[in-house]
């Protein structure tokens, strides 16, 4: 995810330390063109947002692409389909965008919030959250039509948030935050995180398996469903800024294009194919793909056991 500070931008990381061989690079990049923050893939459907309000959509797979008509020109961070006809994408100043025809249009939804909004999540059809600066996190029980603002305890900026069940989530953020909710977002602790390092995005396997990446090549995974988390040994230190699982086959890239491969639900990772962008802020497997947005839009064929 998501959250790009000038500072990251500025710095291409490999993603491997001087001694380890690089793996070719496998990814293929679309014709779409921009710098995208979010990506989403279901079916033949795929969906990448960015910069200036920009919405990408492909209907075959990726073959094809148009731009679907914005309602904003704020940069959009994510995007998030919660049925096949239903989604969202999250923004600047507080933007939050909803379609109900499979992403053809979009209208801007009233939200309790005028922050940078970096992710959007739902759990199914009616409970929904996002998360942003300031310690935002806005969460709806009625599938969307009205937001109200959580308590989080905290000014820090939220970069990801994903609820297990609908009363259990996690967000993470800067300093190494982990906050954690088992009321559905009404009220939130912080977890110990063992670290300092800024928290990108969070994510989890089963409702005990949990992965959250971040600056420096920090990976810290749960196995009791959000109580602890251990920090996973890896070689280099790239800057992780999204990851994403299909089962216990996951994905972590960054700065530098760097792709680190799990196929044990996060417990370990190896060195994969690296992208050859200056960036990746999103992931997402679907139907024997990975694509990935960052500067640019870039597919790949994997083996998901």
């Amino acid at each position: 995810m998501l959250v790009l500070l000038p500072a990251l931008l500025s710095v291409l990381l490999s993603g491997c330390s001087p001694n380890e061989a690089v793996p070719p690079e496998g990814w293929t990049k679309v014709d779409v063109q921009g710098v995208f923050y979010g990506v989403s893939a279901s079916g033949n459907v795929i969906h990448a947002v960015g910069d200036g309000g920009k919405i990408a959509r492909s209907s075959d797979g990726g073959t094809t692409w148009s731009t679907a008509a914005s309602p904003v020109t704020t940069r959009l961070n994510s995007i998030f389909f919660n049925a096949a006809s239903t989604g969202w994408i999250s923004g600047s100043d507080g933007t939050l965008l909803k379609t109900t025809d499979g992403g053809n249009t979009w209208s801007v939804r009233s939200v309790p919030a005028t922050s940078h909004l970096n992710q959007v999540y739902f759990i199914n059809a009616t409970k929904g959250w996002a998360c942003g600066f300031d310690g935002t996190v806005i969460y709806s029980n009625d599938g969307g039509d009205t937001w109200d603002l959580a308590d989080t305890g905290t000014t820090a900026y939220i970069s990801s948030i994903v609820f297990t069940t609908e009363q259990t989530g996690f967000a993470v953020g800067a300093g190494g935050l982990i906050l954690r909710s088992v009321d559905g977002s009404k009220h939130w602790e912080k977890m110990p995180s063992g670290i300092t390092s800024d928290l990108q995005e969070v994510t989890f396997v089963s409702p005990t398996q949990g992965v959250a990446v971040g600056i420096g090549g920090t990976i810290l995974k749960t196995a009791d469903g959000g109580t602890t988390w251990q920090k996973v040994t890896i070689l280099g230190s790239s800057n992780f800024l999204t990851c994403t699982f299909d089962g216990d086959y996951g994905l972590i890239s960054g700065e530098g294009g760097s792709v680190m491969i799990s196929t044990d639900g996060g417990a370990t990772w190896s060195v994969g194919q690296r992208v050859s962008a200056q960036f990746i802020s999103g992931l997402k497997i679907n139907g024997g793909k990975a694509w990935a947005s960052g500067s640019g839009v870039y597919v790949i064929g994997v083996t998901v056991n």
